[in-house]
C-alpha cells in the first residue's frame, strides 16, 4: 500500500492502542512515514500501564479490546493528573453509532474517527489535534466535571449495547461456520483438530466425533499436511490446491487456505483451514480445457457470434490463422465484416428469419481475409441460447482445394470428354451384357445415330443387327479372363473390316464394372494390303516378263530376221511366200504383246500416241475368249472404219480387261451374253446428261454389256469409288473400275453405267476421236533397205543374233566383223579402233554388258558410233544411252528394214 507522506512541524511520541495485529502494524507504518515516534498496546490496561511509565505526546486507540476496552482508557487516562492533557483519539470501526461518538467524547477524546479514513485526511486529523494541543485549546467536557456517575451510565449502556451486538455476531459467525458451504477446520498450532463444521465432515466421509482431537494429516495425508503447516507456520495467509481422499478412498482435489488466528500480543493461538472441493470444476475446467484445445485444433473456423449485431464472440485458432487476425482483433469485428457475401445487416437479418424455422442449415460463402483476399467457405450454421443469449454457432470449412479440385475435375472431365470424342476410333463402354452405356461422336456417326439414341443398345445390335455376338468378338473373353483382348471383324452392314480390342474396367473389389470396346476401321488398311499384294504380283509379273523379255525379243528377232531372208529366197507369190508372211505378222504381234506385258506390268512408261483402238479390242477379247466359259456367248461388233484416238495402247487395253471381266463375273453362275461394240459417235450440245462435261465433237464408243444380275441405284452410285466391290471377298480388291474410270477421264473422255437388277448392265466408253488416221500394221514385204559399205563390228552373246545381222548387213553390201563375246570385241578394237566404222551391241552380256563396252570403245576413240541393241533392261533407257554417247537405242526384235535405216542413218550422221 502506498502511503501519502503529511510532514508534521513537531515530531511526536504516539502510543497505538489495539488488538488486531494487522490494524496495529498498517497505522504504525502509516505515523513512522511521517517521522513520529510509535509505541504499541494490546489492549486498555497495558496501554495505561505503558503511558504511565512513558508519558506519550498523543494516544490513538479503538474502543473494543479485551481486558480494558477504549472507553475506559480514556476515562482513566483524563483522570490521571499527569496524563490528563495527552490528546486522545478514538480510531474504531467496530459497533459504531451516534451514542458511542457523543460518549467519547464526554470522556475527554480530541477526535473520534471512523475507519477507514484517507491517510492524508488521517493526517492532517492528527496534525490539528496536536496543534490545538499545543494552543491548550484542548478542554474537558463539564460531563466529566460536574457528573461522573451520569458519564458511567453512558459507559455501561454503551458496552452493554456493543457486547450485545457482539453476542449477536458471534452467533451469527457460529451460524455461518456451522452453514458455510466448504468445509472449515479449526486447529492449534500442532495441526491437531479442535473445531469443523458439517461441511467438512461431510465432504470427507467422517462424523464428527472421528475428527475431534485429531491430526489434520487424518484427512490430507501426511505429505499434504506437513507442507501446508510449513506454510502455516511463516505466518502469512496463503491458499494452495492440493488432492485429499475421503474415508472410503475416493480421491478429491480441494483448495485449501489457512489463517492464523491470533491473540491480544499477537501471538498464534490456533490456526483456521477452508477447504473448498474443487474436484467437479477441476474437471469441468479439465474439460473446458481439452474442449478449447479440440477447437483449436480443429481444421476449420468456429465462431460463436451474437444473433443480435453479428458482433464475434468467440473463435478458435483456426479463424484466426485463415483470417490473419490475432484473437483481440478478431473479437472486435462482426461476422458482416468478414463475410464478402453478407453486405449489411439487413441481409444478416434475412439469414436469421430463415434460421428461425430450421434447426440448423449449411450454406455456401465467402470470408474475407484481413489482406482483402476472398476464399469460398462452407458454414454449418446453428441458432441456440445460452444465459438468455441469442447465440449463432458457425463452423467454416475453407473449400478453396475443393473448388480447385472440382474445377480440376470439371477440366479433367472435358478434356477426357474432348478427348473421347475426338477419338476416331469408334469407342463404346459396355456393361457385362455387352448394352452400351456410353458411346463417343465417332459411334454416332458411324451409325448416323443422335445422341443417346444407341444407349442401351446391344453391340451386336448395333453393329451387324444381329440378335448374337459377333462371331470372333473379343468381349466374351475378356468377360471371362478379365484381360484384353483383340480381333479382326467384319461388318458387312457397314461394308468395313474393324480391328476390335475389348479391355476390363475394373472396380474397387478387382471386378468388372465394364468393358471398354474400341473399333478402329482398317478396311483402307486392309484393302491398302490387298492392293500392296496386288502390286506385289505385278512387280512379280513384271520381274518375270523383264527376266523372259530379252530372252523372247532375241527368238522374236531370229523369227522375224530369218522369215524376211526367207521371203528373199522365194518366189513372190508362191505358197512359201504366203506362209513367211504369216510367220512374220505372228511375230510382230507377238513381239507387241511383249511390249504390252512389259507395259502392264510397270516395266514401261505411259506413252500417249494415235491408235485405233480396234486392234487392241480384238485382242482383248482373243485373251479374255480362253478363260470365258462356254455357257457365256461372246458377241462383238468392232467398226473396223473407226477413227483413231490419242491414247496408251497398254491403258485402253486394261480398260477393256477389266469391263469384260466384270461383265464375265456378273454372269458367272447364271451364263448369259457379253456384248462388245466399238462405234463412232457424235456428242453434241443434246447429248444426254451423263454425259456433260464432254466437249461437242467426234467420239468412239466402246460398249460392254452383259446379262447378268444388274445393280440397283445404291449401288450404282459407289462402283467407281476405290477399294468398292460387289464381289465375294478374295475375288476384287475394289479398285479396278476406279482405276478404269481414272484412266478414261485422263483420256479426255467418260465412262457412264446403266443397269437394272436382274436385267444386267451396260458401260459406255467414250473417247475423243482424232482427225487423223494412225498407220496401219505393215503386213506386206518391207521396202528396199538403204544399202552401204561401211566397216561394222556386230556384238552379241546370241549367236543367232549374230549370225542373223550379219547375213543381213553383208546383203546390204557392208563389211561385217561378228563377235559373241563383248571382251574378245573390246581387245580387237583397242588393237585396231581405225578399222571400224560403226559398232552394233547388244545390251545383256555376261562379262561385260553392252553399256560398258560401249564406254569402253568411246574411251578409245571417242567419235566411233554406237548403236545399242536390248530386248529389255531395267539399267537403261534411250535418254540415257545417248547421254553416254551410244547414238541409236534399239529395241528388238530389230529386222531387217529396221536395221537398216538405223545403220545408214548413224553412218550418215557421222
Amino acid at each position: 500500500m502506498h502511503f501519502v507522506t503529511l510532514q508534521l512541524e513537531k515530531k511526536m511520541k504516539i502510543l497505538i492502542v489495539e488488538d488486531n495485529l494487522d490494524s496495529r502494524v498498517l497505522l504504525r507504518k502509516m505515523l513512522e512515514g511521517t517521522g513520529h515516534e510509535v509505541s504499541e498496546a494490546v489492549h486498555g490496561q497495558d496501554a495505561l500501564a505503558r503511558a504511565k511509565e512513558t508519558t506519550p505526546e498523543l494516544i490513538i486507540s479503538d474502543i473494543l479490546m479485551p481486558v480494558m476496552d477504549g472507553f475506559k482508557l480514556c476515562y482513566e487516562v483524563k483522570h490521571d493528573e499527569k496524563l490528563r492533557s495527552v490528546p486522545f483519539i478514538f480510531y474504531t470501526a467496530t459497533y459504531v453509532d451516534l451514542e458511542d461518538e457523543r460518549l467519547a467524547m464526554g470522556l475527554g477524546a480530541s477526535r473520534y474517527i471512523i475507519k477507514p479514513m484517507d491517510p492524508q485526511e488521517f493526517l492532517k486529523v492528527i496534525e490539528d489535534v496536536v496543534a490545538e494541543a499545543a494552543g491548550n485549546e484542548l478542554s474537558v467536557p463539564e460531563e466529566l466535571v460536574e457528573d461522573p456517575l451520569n458519564l458511567f451510565r453512558k459507559y455501561d449502556t454503551s458496552v452493554s449495547r456493543k457486547l450485545e451486538k457482539k453476542v449477536r455476531e458471534l452467533d451469527l459467525y457460529q451460524k455461518v461456520f456451522a452453514n458455510a458451504l466448504d468445509g472449515v477446520l479449526i486447529t492449534d498450532n500442532d495441526g491437531k483438530i479442535l473445531e469443523q463444521n458439517p461441511a467438512l465432515t461431510a465432504l470427507f466421509g467422517y462424523d464428527h466425533a472421528d475428527l475431534a482431537g485429531r491430526s489434520a494429516a487424518l484427512i490430507l495425508g501426511e505429505e499434504v499436511f506437513r507442507n501446508v503447516m510449513a506454510e502455516a507456520l511463516r505466518g502469512e495467509p496463503f491458499k494452495r490446491t492440493c488432492e485429499a481422499a475421503r474415508q472410503d478412498g475416493t480421491q478429491l482435489i480441494v483448495d485449501i487456505s489457512v489463517t492464523a488466528l491470533r491473540n491480544e500480543r499477537g501471538r498464534k493461538t490456533a490456526l483456521v483451514w477452508t477447504i473448498m472441493d474443487i474436484t467437479r470444476r477441476c474437471a469441468a475446467e479439465a474439460g473446458q480445457q481439452l474442449f478449447r484445445r479440440l477447437v483449436d485444433a480443429s481444421n476449420d473456423a468456429i465462431f460463436v457470434i451474437d444473433a443480435p449485431t453479428s458482433c464475434l464472440l468467440d473463435v478458435n485458432a483456426r479463424a484466426c490463422v485463415r483470417l490473419g487476425y490475432d484473437r483481440e482483433q478478431l473479437l472486435a469485428l462482426r461476422l458482416i465484416d468478414i463475410d464478402a457475401n453478407l453486405t449489411d445487416m439487413d441481409m444478416w437479418e434475412r439469414h436469421l428469419a430463415e434460421l428461425a424455422d430450421q434447426a440448423g442449415m449449411i450454406v455456401e460463402s465467402q470470408h474475407r481475409g484481413r489482406d482483402g483476399s476472398v476464399f469460398p467457405v462452407e458454414v454449418s450454421i446453428v441458432r441456440t441460447s445460452e444465459a438468455g443469449r441469442d447465440l449463432i454457432m458457425a463452423v467454416a470449412r475453407d473449400i478453396t482445394e475443393r473448388r480447385q479440385a472440382e474445377a480440376r475435375e470439371r477440366q479433367a472431365k472435358q478434356e477426357w470428354d474432348k478427348t473421347f470424342d475426338a477419338v476416331q476410333d469408334i469407342i463404346t463402354l459396355q456393361d457385362s451384357d455387352m448394352r452400351l452405356i456410353r458411346v463417343n461422336r465417332a459411334a454416332h456417326e458411324a451409325f448416323r445415330a443422335g445422341v443417346g439414341d444407341l444407349l442401351g443398345k446391344f453391340c451386336y445390335q448395333v453393329f451387324r443387327g444381329t440378335a448374337e455376338p459377333c462371331q470372333g468378338c473379343p468381349v466374351p473373353d475378356t468377360l471371362e479372363n478379365f484381360v484384353s483382348y483383340s480381333a479382326e471383324i467384319e461388318h458387312p452392314n457397314l461394308n468395313k473390316i474393324f480391328w476390335v480390342t475389348a479391355s476390363p474396367i475394373l472396380d474397387e473389389n478387382g471386378g468388372i464394372s465394364s468393358i471398354a470396346h474400341f473399333a478402329r476401321d482398317i478396311t483402307k488398311q486392309k484393302r491398302m494390303e490387298i492392293q500392296i499384294r496386288q502390286s506385289q504380283k505385278m512387280e512379280a509379273i513384271g520381274t518375270l516378263a523383264g527376266g523372259i523379255a530379252h530372252d523372247f525379243n532375241n527368238i522374236l528377232t531370229a523369227i522375224l530376221g530369218y522369215a524376211e531372208l526367207a521371203l528373199g529366197e522365194v518366189e513372190k507369190d508362191s505358197d512359201a511366200a504366203v506362209d513367211i508372211r504369216e510367220i512374220a505378222q505372228a511375230g510382230r504381234r507377238a513381239g507387241e504383246l511383249v511390249r504390252q506385258i512389259l507395259t502392264f506390268s510397270r516395266q514401261t512408261e505411259h506413252e500417249k500416241k494415235p491408235v485405233r483402238i480396234q486392234y487392241i479390242v480384238k485382242e482383248a477379247l482373243q485373251l479374255l475368249r480362253a478363260s470365258i466359259p462356254t455357257r457365256i456367248a461372246l458377241r462383238q461388233d468392232i467398226d473396223a472404219a473407226g477413227g483413231t484416238v490419242l491414247a496408251d495402247p497398254t491403258q485402253i487395253h486394261q480398260v477393256v480387261m477389266n469391263l469384260s471381266t466384270n461383265a464375265y463375273h456378273a454372269m458367272r453362275e447364271s451364263g448369259g451374253v457379253l456384248g462388245v461394240t466399238l462405234k463412232a459417235v457424235q456428242i453434241g450440245p443434246a447429248k444426254d446428261d451423263r454425259l456433260l462435261g464432254l466437249l461437242p465433237g467426234p467420239y468412239l464408243d466402246l460398249t460392254v454389256s452383259d446379262t447378268g444380275c444388274g445393280m440397283d441405284k445404291a449401288t450404282m452410285e459407289k462402283i467407281f469409288e476405290p477399294y468398292f466391290t460387289t464381289k465375294k471377298k478374295g475375288e476384287g480388291t475394289g479398285l479396278g473400275l476406279a482405276v478404269a474410270h481414272g484412266i478414261v477421264t485422263q483420256h479426255g473422255g467418260r465412262i457412264t453405267v446403266y443397269s437394272e437388277p436382274g436385267r444386267g448392265s451396260t458401260f459406255h466408253v467414250y473417247l475423243p476421236e482424232l482427225a487423223t488416221m494412225a498407220p496401219e500394221l505393215n503386213n506386206e514385204e518391207f521396202e528396199v533397205a538403204p544399202r552401204g559399205t561401211e566397216r561394222v563390228l556386230v556384238v552379241d552373246d546370241e549367236s543367232i543374233i549374230v549370225i542373223l545381222e550379219q547375213r543381213i548387213l553383208t546383203d546390204l553390201g557392208y563389211r561385217v566383223t561378228a563377235l559373241t563375246s563383248s571382251v574378245a570385241a573390246q581387245q580387237l578394237f583397242a588393237a585396231k579402233p581405225a578399222e571400224f566404222d560403226l559398232v552394233i551391241t547388244d545390251m545383256a552380256m555376261p562379262e561385260m554388258t553392252g553399256m560398258e563396252l560401249a564406254a569402253s570403245l568411246l574411251a578409245v576413240r571417242p567419235d566411233i558410233p554406237i548403236i545399242l541393241c536390248t530386248g529389255f533392261s531395267e539399267i537403261i533407257n534411250e535418254d540415257t544411252a545417248k547421254a553416254l554417247g551410244i547414238r541409236e537405242y534399239v529395241m528388238k526384235p530389230v529386222l531387217r528394214g529396221k536395221l537398216a535405216t538405223v545403220v545408214r542413218k548413224v553412218l550418215d550422221e557421222k
